[in-house]
């Protein structure tokens, strides 16, 4: 059969599936549902991409590419739809892309294809299954919707992920999405992270809630896993691969002996995540930040350059620029080092010219590729900025002796032991920086050597390629000592890039330790690995037990309230009040509908804190002017208020007031358009 009519054949046979798919969703369970929703839509585009690309590739490597790239080139169609008022047709052009894709899956190469090993397979197998118990373990306890309402159970971390799941109810009707949590202003985040998930909501009939608290982050991990152990595979041995992943999923610092052992204060030492106390935290931010989707994309890219070094053709370079490109919209930090590594790897890669062309084109073509990016970040209004970059030089050391209430501590010391007063400052940074370090980095200091190495031009036919995630390292690791964000809480994303990376030369380094050293190599690896899990086993332990934490919760009337909501009003007018500007909004989850005001005014919402007076102004206005009171409405644009029974807003106000529900603790009020001009 022709290309042509076999390709035409798959993009209507998959688009006919998909119609299928949404008769049969009913008799589906909720887990299967979102299964196939996301091997859909990120296949779908990642075979579109890379099917010729990766036709060489044994079926391991080759599945897990396509879905990497998939996964940064679905949010970009699904963003090109939303702009030309095409959402509706998302599903059936992936299901399209998948079913073309497959026809053209087994077309025949100019070379071999290869095959997959029995020893890689079960590696690879081993990793998946061991991303995925992780994931179990932390989100097995975070929901719990009953007839009696909602509850979600957790600390910050849970927050964060309302936070994500609020995007992604906003994405699911309106893309580019709004900033729901901040009506009237534009999303001023890295959203492509939410975008598919919003559709799996939007097309597949998963709640939002469901998504976030139950399956989303393990299947991103489980991904990871997967393109991880293929990245490391590439380049050393299976049993590498297999440590370099494990070690990324569950490793981290030495954070737990200022845990055990030093006194520290309740105001700023964090309880939950023991390594943010150093700003290191990695194997954590995997189960709840945007770094577990993105670090498909992460590892992907990587992947396509090493490619490119292996292949030197010009396909490899292009599509990791593109998927470069897109790591912006997922983790702009995450871009800054790698854009940081390429450039220095280019520099510094005298005598081999054509590994100097290759990263010098990724370049090239990363920047040209993220304009679409860049341009709106660097343009938007002031009013939607929540951060700003800035020089700050050793900022994570000094935060870091905050937290640990150490400030005066080393101040004192430097005073006692340095003889001259201009250097007693520069005394107490260089030896935060080396508490800092030594800490932070803790078990990774095991692959120091290696990185030096591979820096230094070691000798192979994967130089380039090591040469390349090295300067990774290099530059996650030094770029904050210098560059900061303000609020300062995300300055730690540059840090923890290099410190994933740094994690396959730690377990290249104590695989070549075992082997070179057959009797204590064993026994020196567990006890490497042992030195690396405290921190890791008392987050997971934290979250086995979340249950004693309810975060945020529904009542079986908000509930109703929320669908209400969701099926009787329009999604791009309504703008909801309720008595909750500063906790995670579940009410704007389940209703997909924006609140004037919800989360930290601080780090989502800039100038956030004249709305939450004016919040806690209106729920405080019984004894106050009802007309002021009523003018907070008309500013915010606000058509529903939710008054519970103990908020104190002004009968009067009340009274011009419709009445749209109303239960025995709480009532959904309508505000009246205003009349006039």
């Amino acid at each position: 059969m022709p290309i042509a009519m076999r390709l035409t054949a798959g993009a209507v046979l998959g688009a006919c599936a998909w119609a299928a798919f949404g008769v049969s969703l009913p008799f589906l369970p909720i887990f299967v549902r979102f299964l196939l929703a996301w091997f859909v839509f990120t296949f779908g585009p990642g075979i579109a991409i890379a099917g010729r690309l990766t036709r060489d590739l044994d079926l391991l490597r080759r599945v897990a590419i396509v879905l990497g790239i998939g996964s940064a080139a679905t949010p970009v169609l699904i963003d090109i739809l939303g702009r030309l008022n095409l959402v509706p047709a998302f599903p059936y052009v992936a299901a399209a892309l998948a079913g073309g894709g497959l026809m053209m899956w087994r077309a025949r190469s100019t070379k071999s294809r290869a095959r997959t090993s029995p020893g890689d397979l079960a590696a690879c197998a081993a990793v998946v299954a061991f991303a995925a118990i992780l994931g179990a373990v932390v989100f097995s306890h975070r929901l719990e919707a009953t007839s009696a309402g909602i509850v979600v159970y957790g600390d910050y971390d849970t927050a964060d992920l309302a936070y994500y799941a609020a995007e992604a109810s906003e994405a699911s009707h309106t893309v580019p999405p709004m900033a729901s949590y901040y009506s009237g202003h534009h999303l001023n985040a890295a959203y492509y992270p939410q975008l598919v998930l919003g559709m799996i909501h939007r097309f597949a009939g998963v709640p939002v809630l469901s998504i976030y608290f139950r399956y989303a982050w393990p299947a991103f991990l489980s991904l990871s896993a997967l393109i991880g152990f293929v990245l490391v595979r590439s380049l050393a041995s299976p049993g590498v691969a297999v440590l370099a992943v494990v070690l990324m999923l569950a490793g981290s610092d030495f954070s737990y002996l200022a845990a055990w052992f030093l006194p520290h204060g309740p105001a700023a030492w964090d309880y939950v995540l023991w390594p943010t106390n150093f700003l290191s935290p990695t194997m954590h931010l995997l189960q709840f930040n945007t770094w577990g989707p993105s670090m498909v994309v992460f590892l992907t890219v990587l992947y396509a350059m090493v490619r490119a070094t292996e292949t030197g053709t010009w396909s490899w370079i292009v599509v990791g620029a593109l998927v470069l490109a897109v790591l912006f919209e997922f983790k702009p930090f995450a871009y800054v080092i790698l854009m940081a590594a390429l450039a220095a790897a280019t520099i510094f890669s005298a005598g081999d010219w054509p590994a100097r062309r290759r990263f010098a084109s990724t370049v090239v073509l990363g920047v040209l590729f993220s304009l679409p990016f860049l341009i709106p970040a660097a343009t938007i209004d002031p009013s939607d900025r929540r951060s700003r970059l800035i020089i700050d030089y050793f900022m994570l050391p000094k935060r870091m002796l905050i937290k640990l209430d150490l400030t005066e501590v080393f101040a004192n010391t430097a005073t006692r032991l340095v003889l001259w007063p201009s250097l007693r400052t520069p005394a107490v940074l260089v030896s935060a920086s080396i508490v800092f370090l030594i800490v932070g980095i803790g078990v990774r200091w095991l692959g120091s050597a290696a990185v030096w190495r591979a820096i230094r031009r070691n000798p192979g036919p994967d130089a380039a390629a090591w040469r390349l995630l090295a300067w990774v390292v290099v530059a996650g690791v030094a770029i904050p000592f210098v560059l900061a964000t303000d609020p300062y809480v995300d300055s730690l994303q540059f840090y923890v890039t290099g410190l994933y990376i740094m994690w396959i030369f730690t377990a290249m380094g104590l695989v070549a330790f075992a082997r070179a050293r057959p009797k204590v190599g064993g026994a020196a690896m567990a006890v490497a690995i042992a030195l690396a899990l405290p921190s890791s086993v008392h987050y997971l332990a934290r979250k086995w037990n979340d249950r004693e934490r309810p975060r945020a919760a529904l009542s079986r009337a908000e509930v109703t309230i929320a669908e209400y909501l969701r099926t009787r009003s329009d999604p791009d007018t309504t703008v909801v009040l309720h008595n909750r500007p500063l906790a995670p909004s579940l009410m704007t989850i389940v209703s997909e509908r924006r609140i004037v005001l919800g989360w930290d005014v601080r780090y989502s919402a800039v100038g956030g804190e004249e709305r939450l007076r004016d919040v806690n102004r209106f729920y405080a206005s019984s004894g106050g002017n009802p007309d002021d009171t009523f003018e907070i409405l008309r500013r915010y644009h606000v058509t529903y208020v939710i008054v519970r029974d103990q908020d104190r807003v002004h009968p009067a106000v009340l009274a011009r007031l419709k009445p749209a529900l109303q239960f025995s603790d709480v009532a959904l009020y309508a505000v009246p358009p205003a009349s006039g001009p």
